[in-house]
């Protein structure tokens, strides 16, 4: 309990200096930067210098914890995952883990079943693109270097959402139920009409281009096939449309005659064939939107409060994980400014 309670994002010590990596983040450094090879072998004397003479930093686990660490690692009757969000920590049955995401790759309309891993195929598509681009002059060896694919397989895994409820409408699995060529086809037709473009980049809207899950392309791309969607929906609906409609990425806030939940409900749901929502509605006055909550008065005024849900731990990052002092600082002050504010 006390090692997981440190939360998922700690960071134990090493117990040997990472020579490797350093060497292997060093050469890249040296090579993405276009350092000249003098100053280069500067820089490799001083990192090697520095490595000679470096020690382990203390450990930040005591044995009793380590011990537990190492348990934990090699139970296989237990899986250890984040929650969807707050930042809590749960324990899943590892069987009744591996049945969840097994229904959920039993989806055949949003997942398929590959003979072969396309990662190397796709990453020598991508550099082929970045090549052309940058021997056209669109992009320089500087953006080639940022673009430039990693050859890391991308890993399915599920976070427990925990037994809180969510009231508001929420798109189902939002990023792997976006069409991929409607929604290429929808970020293209904004891009052509968009008179400042030529301004921004010199890339040309109908190269064709894709966006793994993960990437930060991702959102950008769902909320544009998004925003035709909710289009659509409130344009063609034939009964009293919502008053207000609040949408944040698959998140969306209304507020809507009662009488017209249901049939409204209906309706956006069959606008397209592949975003679906889902509804729960206020209970006792109040809505839990994101992060806030909404309570409504016996005037009918609408309150705004912060909202934790249950899994929530108002944990950042502790001080004796081994992270970068910078990154523990960056919390602190994240922290303090937040209780200023509560607290005046």
């Amino acid at each position: 309990m006390e090692v997981l309670a440190k939360g998922l994002n700690f960071a134990v010590t090493p117990d040997h200096i990472p020579v490797i990596d350093m060497i292997t983040a060093t050469e890249s450094a040296i090579r993405n930067n276009n350092i000249p090879e003098e100053e280069a072998e500067q820089l490799r004397a001083q990192v090697s210098m520095s490595l000679l003479k470096a020690k382990p930093p203390p450990p930040n686990l005591s044995e009793q914890e380590k011990r537990a660490l190492t348990s934990l690692s090699k139970d296989i009757n237990v899986t250890i995952l984040p929650a969807d969000k707050g930042r809590c920590t749960v324990v899943l049955n590892a069987d009744d883990y591996h049945s969840r995401v097994t229904a959920l790759l039993s989806d055949y309309n949003t997942y398929e079943i590959l003979n072969r891993d396309p990662t190397s195929k796709y990453k020598k598509q991508v550099i082929k693109c970045l090549q052309l681009l940058e021997k056209q002059g669109v992009i320089d060896r500087k953006l080639y270097y940022r673009l430039y694919p990693g050859d890391t397989t991308p890993c399915l895994y599920g976070l427990p959402k925990g037994d809180e409820t969510m009231v508001s409408y929420d798109v189902i699995s939002l990023f792997t139920c976006v069409p991929t060529v409607l929604a290429v086809e929808t970020v293209r037709s904004r891009l052509s009409h968009d008179p400042m473009l030529r301004q921004r980049t010199q890339l040309n809207p109908d190269q064709k281009h894709g966006c793994a899950m993960g990437s930060p392309v991702s959102p950008i791309v769902a909320n544009l096939y998004m925003e035709e969607v909710e289009k659509k929906a409130l344009e063609t609906y034939s009964g009293t449309l919502p008053t207000h409609w609040f949408r944040y990425v698959d998140d969306t806030w209304v507020k809507i005659k009662i009488n017209e939940i249901g049939p409204f409900t209906d309706h956006i749901n069959s606008v397209d064939d592949y975003i679906k929502f889902t509804k729960e509605e206020m209970r006792e006055k109040q809505l839990p939107f994101l992060d806030c909550g909404m309570y409504l008065e016996n005037e009918g005024d609408l309150q705004v409060e912060v909202y934790r849900k249950p899994t929530h731990t108002d944990q950042y990052l502790m001080f004796d994980s081994h992270h970068p002092l910078e990154h523990k600082l960056g919390s602190y002050f994240l922290c303090t400014k937040q209780l200023m504010k509560v607290f005046g």
